[in-house]
């Protein structure tokens, strides 16, 4: 176990100080190997060849399942995927029968991925306010127990990985936060009201202020965020975590399913 932590703290450190995407791929393919895993993927949950944005997409995952894979478009048929988007912890692919309901098409993907060699893994979901979701796999040989220490390691290895991919996709000199960041407080304030649904005149009486300066601020915010609608506004800020679904319908809202 002491090795495997010590070799777990050198993959760390070479996944933090990798400087090109082709030094992190080489890197996360050790400690992939090391954890004892066959394949690995980082990725945004995009549509590969349809994506028009500078998204991650790093694996080593056998060419021929990967062609197959973009060919066919398979990402909306993947259920690991649509597991990623509904839980925030890492989950073994045995598990997914467990956590969603499995449809035919659901058993034809995984019986296909496994053909391909692509049979078992583990997951650890990415979520990042203001960017498509995303997710770190490992692959995992067939009938090989994942230990509570492999998934503890993995996930330390995958938040790094995805981390240090995010940084190294991120244009130089682009700050790495998302374009709500770049609101004031003030538009923060008219963004929140426009949410709830108030019109100029309502905002303007309750900041005190005439009808054309809440109006002058939900345009900068149009203009910021390049959006043309109050509701693309307020989609775009929930997306992003400017506002909370708790701010706008708090008496709807639970943090827990009931």
């Amino acid at each position: 176990m002491h090795h495997m932590i010590l070799a777990l703290v050198d993959s760390l450190r070479a996944i933090h100080a990798a400087r090109s995407l082709e030094l992190l791929a080489g890197n996360v393919a050790i400690a992939t190997t090391q954890m004892g895993f066959t394949h690995y993927a980082i990725t945004h949950h995009v549509d590969g060849p349809a994506r028009r944005m500078r998204a991650i997409r790093l694996n080593n995952y056998p060419p021929a399942w990967v062609e197959h894979y973009d060919r066919h478009h398979l990402y909306t048929l993947d259920p690991v995927h649509r597991l990623s988007h509904l839980i925030n912890e890492g989950f073994v692919w045995s598990e997914l029968a467990e956590r969603i309901d499995l449809s035919h098409a659901d058993h034809a993907f995984m019986t296909l991925a496994a053909h391909y060699g692509i049979a078992d893994g583990f997951t650890i979901p990415v979520t990042i306010h203001g960017e498509t979701g995303g997710s770190v796999t490992f692959i995992n040989p067939p009938r090989r127990e994942i230990t509570d220490l492999t998934k503890i390691m993995a996930h330390a290895i995958g938040e790094a990985a995805f981390a240090a991919a995010r940084r190294l996709c991120t244009p130089r000199g682009q700050r790495m936060r998302p374009p709500s960041a770049r609101l004031t407080q003030r538009e923060r304030e008219v963004t929140h009201l426009v949410a709830l649904g108030k019109t100029n005149r309502e905002m303007a009486m309750l900041m005190g202020t005439s009808e054309e300066t809440p109006a002058k601020h939900v345009n900068n915010c149009f203009e910021k965020l390049e959006v043309n609608k109050r509701t693309l506004l307020v989609s775009r800020a929930l997306f992003d975590g400017t506002l909370t679904l708790a701010q706008i319908l708090p008496q709807f809202y639970s943090p827990f399913r009931e």
